[in-house]
């Protein structure tokens, strides 16, 4: 025995690896909270400015083409019908005055709630009665900002004026 040497091997135990694997899911559990709020906070910053977008987008339209055109959401990529008020979707059609769909805008991020089934979006001398429009993320650390849609078709953004909510 005196002449034999104690050979070390090289690796890890199985327990080591189970203390190892404990440490790492506790770590993870306390921080995943946290690192899902920033997600959300970074969702919304991303989501108000794509729809603000948007909209100021069909102004646009409506101005170079001196028509009046209807901004709505629609339930589905697909249709070609606009959804009712409050359905919380996230893609939506710019229409002109027969209803034909001119452009399709795919937001893919977030529901919104709206104060009217569709925006207007006149010329400079049109009637339009305003809109508001309220992207709704799921981050409730932060209230929802609301996109308000002026009489001659500005965009600009506001604590939420029309009591929208983005419960269901």
């Amino acid at each position: 025995m005196r002449g034999q040497t104690r050979r070390f091997q090289a690796g890890w135990t199985l327990l080591e690896l189970w203390v190892a694997l404990f440490i790492v899911g506790v770590l993870l559990s306390v921080a995943m909270p946290g690192w899902q709020q920033v997600s959300a906070r970074w969702r919304q910053s991303a989501s108000l400015p794509a729809v603000e977008a948007m909209l100021q987008q069909a102004r646009q339209q409506a101005l170079l083409r001196n028509l009046r055109l209807s901004l709505c959401p629609v339930v589905s990529p697909g249709d070609q019908q606009c959804a009712p008020r409050n359905q919380g979707v996230d893609q939506w059609l710019l229409l002109d005055e027969r209803d034909q769909v001119l452009a399709r805008f795919g937001q893919g991020h977030y529901p919104v709630r709206m104060t009217r089934s569709r925006i207007q979006m006149p010329p400079p001398w049109g009637q339009n009665l305003g809109a508001s429009v309220l992207v709704c993320t799921g981050f409730s650390a932060r209230p929802p900002i609301a996109l308000v849609v002026s009489a001659n078709g500005r965009v600009r953004r506001a604590a939420n004026p029309s009591n929208l909510s983005c419960g269901e």
